[in-house]
């Protein structure tokens, strides 16, 4: 069982986006992947992903578990992208901003993660700039993004919070800088995971209504490869 979760100290780092890229590289390497919104008030996993009008189970459908459940039977009710498994916020009945309008209780959250980990090779959990859920998932990684306030908010958060589990760092700008990525790293204690920069495959995947790193080209596809043969291999 694989859970890995995706924060973020500062927005706009494209935190749903890698987590969309790492499901699709794991399903490009011949395993099976589930992607979960972690943010469930907030979450936007569903348009990201694409399969914001595709039947299937959102959080809203399972906020009443309690403990563990049969996860093939849930994942076999879940909307796919590119086949990726996408557990979402969705859409819930009166709310405006198509989301949740409350949290999932902790049980059920944990029981459904852990349910569905036990039956695919790797769960990816996007946080959003939420700290991840103690106890859900074995590790998770922070992106950081390449500016001075880039660096101030990582390592605020980094000082500031409980980073057990963290397996490390990746950065986030406009252009590949290894050097000031190299520092960054350095700076917040926390290994170098890989480097994103701009990608303009990715606005062309969401022209084509592609998932995210669905085709095995350009950075973000490459530091998604990387990762996923990581984590699947440490399992």
């Amino acid at each position: 069982m694989a859970i890995f979760g995706i924060t973020s100290a500062s927005g706009g780092l494209g935190v749903s986006t890698l987590t969309c890229a790492l499901g699709a590289a794991v399903v490009r390497q011949g395993g099976t992947a589930v992607v979960v919104d972690g943010t469930v008030m907030h979450g936007g996993l569903h348009v990201t992903a694409g399969v914001e009008h595709e039947p299937g189970y959102r959080w809203r459908d399972l906020v009443e578990v309690d403990g563990p459940v049969d996860g093939e039977r849930l994942l076999g009710h879940l909307p796919v992208a590119a086949g990726v498994a996408v557990l979402s916020a969705g859409r819930a009945t009166g709310a405006p901003d198509g989301v949740l309008d409350e949290d999932v209780p902790p049980a059920a959250f944990t029981g459904v993660v852990r349910s569905l980990g036990r039956v695919c090779d790797l769960v990816v959990i996007d946080w959003g700039r939420s700290w991840p859920l103690a106890g859900v998932g074995e590790a998770w990684l922070i992106v950081a993004g390449l500016s001075p306030s880039g660096l101030a908010d990582v390592a605020a958060a980094v000082r500031h919070r409980e980073v057990a589990g963290c397996a490390g760092v990746v950065t986030r700008g406009r252009r590949p800088d290894s050097g000031l990525a190299a520092a960054l790293a350095g700076h917040v204690g926390l290994p170098l995971l890989g480097e994103l920069a701009d990608d303009r495959t990715v606005a062309r995947a969401v022209e084509r209504g592609d998932l995210p790193g669905e085709r095995s080209r350009g950075p973000l596809a490459r530091v998604a490869d990387a990762l996923a043969t990581a984590l699947v291999e440490a399992v």
